[in-house]
């Protein structure tokens, strides 16, 4: 049965004031649907379990779902049987490995096998994946499984002290323009008090207007991805423009680096939260008000692999997920493209969930040279924090040989300048790498469909 909640009865059918009366009275969570309220009060309690307990949990979803897979999928009852596996062999985390890993290509190829045979049945709805490379994908997720999509952002909030009902604006595309319905810039739901402003046109113009409007609505909490708020908290400071104090910062879907953080910090004076997940929805984590990183284990099961092997906690691994949850489509050892560091710290919050140190963003946004050589984006972003004549940036890579710096800049640039930055980024490629870099400005940096501004964008096979 496919999940309706009554902010979306509530905030789009207005030509029906009874549907927003009655929306509230629903109580929180209710007011996000059936499938979130359950999967919401779950979470709430399973986050507490200690790590045996969770591990325990984690298993019995896991034994679950390669059953499922097994009998409904057809992608997965294939292979198996190609593999000689069946359900019964893989019983914990360890055994997963006997299976193969599946890549974004695997699926675009095989994409009706990978549906389950009543699909249809457990209701939910496309979850579109694009990114900045490849073709795009649509998942679909069952009503459960977008039930825990919201349910874990409620757990996150939690987690900060960032209560329901406490006023939050979204810089983000709106909901009606995602869904294009229309081309609203501002968006605003009054069952969450959530203000939605867009930011796919971040304009020192703009901008300027989406602070008043930030000004007048005065939001507990900001959310955004750490490019639409570095790009907002540079032009606050540039100006010397006084902003409303917000309590808490929020940041996902982009690797939050430490030049960004420090920039957003200083803008806006507040604690900043990182959350962590895909469209996909293999695997998840959120920060607690401790600054823990958790896995969010009762939705997915992470790896974090080199060569397929666990990496060792502390060391840098390659991100594999598989859903603990989603029996629409099931997807198993699937390759995320993400990179990240697990951690065997254990929160001083006293959740039970597994720690990540950091992730470390898209396997895409490394830098791949001639010889095979991985930099990591990471790497070069110092280099931009010291220029105070860049006001936004991204390095793309064409080729494995060719570099290209896209520099949106503060006025006129020297050229000693442009030809330092150019110096500073051979610097760490390397100079015995045959690569072209060269500068190339720009009015903007064009984000995705998603309002995502990724530092790095390489166009070359990792």
């Amino acid at each position: 049965m496919k999940s309706v909640s009554f902010d979306y009865l509530a905030n789009k059918l207005q030509l029906l004031p009874p549907i927003k009366k009655m929306a509230k009275m629903v109580p929180f969570p209710f007011i996000y649907g059936l499938h979130t309220a359950f999967a919401y009060f779950e979470l709430r309690e399973t986050q507490w379990l200690n790590h045996e307990e969770i591990e325990i949990l984690q298993n019995k979803r896991l034994r679950n779902i390669i059953k499922f897979a097994y009998h409904n999928v057809p992608f997965y009852h294939e292979k198996m049987k190609e593999l000689g596996i069946y359900p019964y062999e893989i019983r914990r985390k360890k055994d997963i490995k006997k299976l193969p890993i599946i890549y974004r290509e695997d699926i675009i190829k095989n994409y009706d096998k990978f549906l389950s045979k009543h699909y249809k049945i457990y209701g939910g709805r496309a979850q579109h994946t694009g990114g900045t490379t490849g073709s795009p994908l649509s998942i679909m997720l069952s009503g459960k499984t977008m039930g825990y999509k919201r349910a874990k952002n409620l757990r996150f909030y939690d987690a900060i002290n960032l209560k329901h009902g406490k006023k939050v604006i979204h810089f983000r595309p709106p909901p009606s323009l995602q869904q294009g319905r229309n081309n609203l810039v501002y968006e605003y739901f009054e069952f969450n008090r959530s203000l939605y402003i867009s930011n796919l046109e971040l304009s020192d113009e703009i901008i300027e207007k989406h602070l008043q409007k930030l000004n007048e609505f005065k939001p507990y909490a900001i959310l955004g991805t750490p490019s639409t708020l570095y790009l907002i908290s540079q032009y606050i400071l540039r100006n010397n423009i006084d902003v409303h104090p917000v309590k808490v910062t929020l940041c996902t879907s982009e690797t939050l680096y430490p030049y960004q953080r420090k920039v957003i910090e200083d803008a806006f004076g507040c604690d900043i939260f990182e959350e962590w997940g895909q469209g996909e929805m293999v695997g998840s984590a959120f920060e607690c008000k401790n600054h823990g990183f958790h896995l969010s284990e009762e939705i997915g099961l992470v790896e974090f692999l080199k060569d397929n092997e666990d990496v060792a906690a502390g060391e840098e691994g390659e991100i594999v997920g598989t859903t603990l949850i989603n029996k629409s489509m099931p997807l198993i050892r699937y390759y995320v493209g993400d990179a990240g560091i697990p951690s065997d710290d254990v929160c001083s919050c006293g959740r039970g969930l597994s720690l990540v140190d950091r992730i470390l963003g898209k396997t895409r946004e490394n830098i791949v040279t001639k010889s095979g050589k991985k930099i990591p984006g990471e790497s070069f972003t110092w280099i931009v924090m010291e220029q105070d004549w860049i006001k936004e940036s991204q390095i793309f890579q064409p080729s494995v040989n060719k570099c290209i710096i896209k520099i949106v800049p503060l006025g006129n640039v020297e050229k000693e300048k442009e030809n330092n930055l150019i110096r500073q980024v051979k610097n760490i490629i390397g100079k015995k790498e045959e690569m072209e870099i060269s500068v190339e400005y720009v009015e903007k940096i064009y984000p995705t469909q998603a309002g995502k501004r990724p530092f790095v964008i390489s166009k070359v096979k990792q």
